[in-house]
């Protein structure tokens, strides 16, 4: 005798399974994970200048239509750098809160601060962290230097001491050509006012066209034969001009 079929109990059956199956779902986070994106956000404030470690660093989903391209996933691409602003609890970290050198003094480069008779003018707009390219022009008007020899004070003109640079210069790489940067990507270590205090953005932490105070002093992270080529060249009438 042939079993018939009950329609009632089949489609019983089949929301029961879509109930079970809903619930797997939910539980399971499945479409969960195509709406989220996991991006890596600030454990607890981290201070400006903060060297960052995995443990500073947490792993956050957000809704994707919150997500944009700025935003970091793993934490890999943040330990090791160091921020350039006050990061509060959760924040998103994006590339453009972070430097990843160290602009400590190394046996190879130091801190040093650069006069400002150096520099044709201080620009405004240079922060902390900047990469600047350094360009020599010659100052055509440049008085007689002095250097002492032998403890007494020889007067050199200008062309005899820019033989001297010349020669001083003839083993480096770079070449000192008016006009062209003689170094490149040189790291500002600060940017200093008259009272020793950072000049930052007064709006906003890339506000470059209002700063905090008007900048009276520049460090560069350089090598001591860099200083000393920028030293020569100053003595010999030229002076420079800092670009990002």
């Amino acid at each position: 005798m042939t079993r018939k079929f009950n329609k009632n109990h089949f489609i019983a059956l089949v929301c029961f399974s879509l109930f079970i199956g809903a619930v797997i779902v939910q539980e399971m986070n499945v479409f969960g994970d195509l709406d989220s994106v996991d991006v890596v956000v600030a454990k607890h404030q981290l201070d400006k200048d903060t060297l960052i470690e995995e443990e500073d660093l947490v792993i956050k989903s957000v809704p994707r239509e919150m997500y944009h391209e700025n935003m970091i996933k793993k934490k890999e691409e943040i330990v090791g750098n160091r921020t350039i602003q006050t990061l509060d609890t959760s924040s998103f970290i994006s590339p453009k809160y972070l430097y990843n050198g160290q602009l400590l003094p190394t046996d190879a480069h130091d801190i040093f601060p650069i006069p400002n008779k150096w520099l044709l003018e201080l620009q405004g707009t240079l922060r902390r962290y900047d990469e600047v390219n350094i360009k020599a022009v010659h100052n055509k008007n440049v008085a007689q230097n002095k250097q002492a020899i032998d403890g007494e004070e020889d007067l050199l003109s200008e062309d005899e001491l820019r033989e001297q640079v010349d020669q001083n210069n003839a083993n480096n790489e770079e070449n000192v050509n008016e006009g062209k940067y003689i170094f490149t990507k040189v790291p500002v270590a600060y940017v200093k006012n008259t009272q020793n205090g950072e000049v930052t953005g007064a709006n906003f932490t890339d506000d470059r066209l209002n700063g905090t105070s008007a900048p009276a002093e520049i460090e560069l992270s350089l090598t001591p034969d860099q200083f000393d080529k920028l030293s020569q060249l100053n003595q010999a009438g030229y002076e420079f001009i800092l670009s990002r």
